[in-house]
């Protein structure tokens, strides 16, 4: 069989009621080159896997399942995915997620192709909230026909959301490697492949609408206040990793980029007694000379009444539109 141009990747848990509008958003592709499906299972406990084995049967040279014994996880799931990819460029759309554009990857591909400085590129995407059936109005819009990004960009927010991402597998094949030897370190989330596809090559947004990120109550990306610093802690280790690594990238921008975290975080990390992430924002507060929650996180990890009141303050500080308590600008 011919080597595919592009490798569609799916992870999946859990997603009977979605991953057949997904399947179908991906054969629905109308491209001048050959793709393949590539569906990571994770060993769901619902109906998926025989809804995806329906699809194969049916075609069996486009769709390749990779079933599971045991639940891995995002993390692991995502990154053995990728190892089974191979197509020049890797296609990520979740089981939950879905297309609206046929035209979607030969429009992504064409681009890359005839951009070669470029190895990632996006597009626009529609907000569904599942739990009122409802789409929320555009809100991620661009006025450029395409937005540039570097890796600069990506230290302070990750602009991309997977649904919408086309990249080159060499990219993520050296990513591979690196995470290999460093997964203490560094993680295999799409936030920390497209810091490192930045730091490589200038990342894409087309302005155009192609996709549809279905939120969900109980989507693994979303949290309560105090959950987030379960992805929080990941990203924060992901920008100590190039800090400590990258001796080309901006220190000064760097080190911006871990106090917003250490600002966003600090309250939620108290909170869940993360002790040596709060010994390190305390640094980084007296660093920058932000006394006042240098001042706050030191009595909280004290006397838990005084989080609940550094949480209070920064509420405020919030509706004041961030004039009550020292910040800095990206």
């Amino acid at each position: 069989m011919e080597k595919p141009m592009v490798s569609i990747l799916t992870i999946t848990y859990n997603h009977e009621k979605y991953i057949s509008q997904a399947i179908d958003s991906f054969l629905m592709q109308k491209t001048d080159f050959n793709f393949e499906i590539v569906i990571g299972e994770d060993f769901s406990t619902d109906n998926t896997r025989k809804i995806i084995e329906v699809y194969q049967k049916k075609h069996p040279k486009k769709i390749k399942l990779l079933p599971s014994d045991k639940n891995l996880g995002i993390e692991a799931n995502f990154f053995r995915t990728t190892q089974a990819c191979n197509g020049k460029y890797i296609a990520i759309c979740d089981g939950d997620d879905y297309w609206i554009d046929e035209n979607k990857l030969q429009l992504q591909v064409d681009f890359l192709e005839n951009n070669k400085d470029y190895g990632t590129v996006a597009t626009l995407y529609e907000k569904f909230i599942q739990k009122n059936n409802t789409f929320k109005e555009k809100e991620y819009t661009t006025n450029q026909p395409v937005q540039a990004l570097l890796f600069n960009d990506f230290l302070f927010d990750s602009h991309l959301t997977p649904v919408t991402v086309l990249f080159k597998n060499s990219l993520v094949k050296e990513y591979s490697a690196i995470y290999i030897d460093n997964k203490e370190k560094l993680s295999f989330l799409d936030y920390s492949l497209w810091m490192y596809f930045s730091l490589k090559e200038k990342v894409a947004i087309l302005n155009k609408y192609t996709s549809v990120y279905r939120v969900l109550k109980e989507s693994a990306s979303h949290f309560t206040t105090n959950k987030s610093w379960v992805l929080g802690k990941i990203f924060y280790k992901d920008l100590l990793f190039y800090k400590n690594n990258y001796p080309e990238i901006d220190k000064n921008l760097i080190n911006k980029a871990l106090y917003l975290r250490a600002i966003k975080h600090y309250i939620s990390a108290c909170l869940l007694n993360d002790k040596s992430a709060c010994e390190d924002f305390l640094k980084i507060f007296k660093s920058n000379k932000d006394k006042t929650r240098y001042w706050l996180l030191k009595k909280g990890l004290k006397y838990k009444k005084m989080i609940d009141f550094a949480f209070f303050i920064e509420k405020i500080n919030i509706r004041l539109d961030k004039k009550l308590l020292k910040n800095i600008a990206k």
